[in-house]
């Protein structure tokens, strides 16, 4: 059953938007919402559960949340708010789904300018483990405050159905789910290691590519790491075609993501999201 925080606005979007519902040729996997305001791997149901409802009023068609469970279990995930492209290339396989959104509560609560709410939402291509879309927002009881000092927010509640109200009028209206007829690197493996790191300990991630056809040559690849740094993948000597990079942890505290980035004979460049630390 949905939770009564979100009700009032899921009605609110259907008779609003009801005019405009479409049947969209593609389907959703909402998984759980990562709420770092809790711990560094907590969980908040009531928003992971309005955005299915919200995604789902504009005629989305979306993978069951019991499914979506029940494969995260199966397949042990335990730390949400990203996937390893193995995890990715399973729930295409295993769910049928064409896209995965992942999201990132980063605030909600009572904050220095009041009650706030922060999201990151990543909206992921199951064909090619692509993120094709994505939203950073945040709004506080300061954004709703007439100059006279009178609030319109009806608090922690009614921030949230805002920014998920936003959420659905910025889902993007054109969505291809099919990859790119173009050069493609896949992997057996890819690890990043240790997920939980100290500032300025190393990290290292290694990335064993799918065995090709004699004489077709690997593209060129780097890893984006910390939001700008590149570094070459190098081959490791003890373990043939494994490649691995290693990297001194940023000083400031937070979850980062790497990014591998193949560079083919061709020109053609392909950015894979490996997952983050």
């Amino acid at each position: 059953m949905m939770p009564r925080l979100f009700a009032p606005f899921v009605v609110t979007i259907v008779f609003c938007l009801g005019y405009a519902i479409t049947v969209w040729a593609y389907n959703v996997a909402v998984f759980p919402v990562l709420d770092l305001t809790k711990d560094s791997n907590g969980v908040n149901f009531e928003i992971t559960n309005g955005l299915f409802h919200g995604i789902g009023s504009l005629g989305v068609d979306l993978v069951p949340e019991k499914s979506i469970i029940s494969f995260m279990a199966r397949h042990r995930i335990r730390v949400l708010g990203r996937l390893t492209i193995q995890d990715i290339r399973r729930c295409r396989e295993e769910l049928g789904t064409d896209l995965i959104l992942m999201a990132t509560l980063c605030e909600y609560g009572q904050g220095a300018n009041g009650v706030s709410i922060g999201m990151v939402l990543q909206l992921v291509r199951t064909a090619d483990a692509k993120v094709i879309w994505s939203m950073v927002r945040d709004l506080t009881e300061q954004d709703f405050t007439h100059i006279l000092g009178i609030s319109e927010s009806g608090g922690l509640g009614d921030l949230a159905e805002r920014l998920i109200g936003e959420i659905v009028e910025n889902w993007p209206q054109e969505i291809d789910v099919t990859a790119e007829e173009e050069e493609a690197i896949e992997f057996e493996a890819a690890r990043i290691f240790p997920r939980y790191v100290r500032p300025g300990r190393m990290v290292t991630c290694s990335i064993k590519p799918r065995e090709r056809s004699m004489g077709e040559k690997l593209p060129t690849m780097r890893l984006k790491v910390d939001g700008g740094q590149v570094l070459p993948l190098e081959e490791d000597k003890d373990f043939p075609g494994v490649f691995k990079a290693m990297w001194k942890a940023p000083n400031q505290d937070g979850r980062y993501a790497v990014v591998l980035v193949s560079r083919w004979p061709s020109g053609y460049q392909e950015r894979k999201l490996i997952g983050s630390y």
